[in-house]
């Protein structure tokens, strides 16, 4: 219990807050086993100055993946939606003296976008299965389509993470 009053005498000397928090309910979990265990181990804090530059933001916890650990993603809430941005052009580029055989080698590139839709498809298959066991964490059925979505990204060496 020490470890916990240090902490937090920590935090408070430290003038910190959480941040506010959305997303997954639990930031870990021990998949190995019959008796998965999920739980909140990882806050995120700022301090008065960085909230008062930065008033309107939130930490959200994302699907696991394949780690134990939940990534954590900063989302600032500008109101704004946001579209696709336009691509912008500097016209200084053009003065560069291999401008031309640079653009050109990068045209005749090929690009295989099959391995990154394998990946990305197997990441929202895992995300899916995550999801739905996040609402429903001790269901064995669940814990095991995880499982097999989990296993080809080990398999082929592809981080879904």
């Amino acid at each position: 219990m020490d470890g916990v009053v240090d902490l937090q005498d920590c935090i408070d000397a430290c003038e910190l807050m959480e941040l506010p928090f959305g997303g997954c309910r639990y930031t870990w979990n021990k998949k190995h086993g019959d008796n998965r265990v999920f739980s909140k181990i990882d806050w995120t804090f700022v301090n008065r100055e960085w909230f008062d530059n930065t008033p309107v933001v939130q930490a959200i916890f994302q699907v696991d993946g394949i780690s134990d650990h939940y990534p954590l993603r900063i989302k600032k809430d500008t109101g704004a939606v946001k579209g696709n941005r336009a691509f912008k052009f500097c016209n200084v580029w053009e003065l560069h003296p291999q401008f031309k055989e640079i653009v050109t080698q990068g045209w005749k590139q090929q690009i295989a976008g099959s391995i990154l839709t394998e990946v990305e498809d197997d990441r929202e298959a895992l995300s899916q299965a995550q999801s739905r066991l996040h609402a429903d964490p001790s269901n064995k059925a669940l814990q095991e389509q995880e499982k097999a979505k989990c296993q080809p990204a080990r398999n082929s060496g592809n981080l879904l993470v």
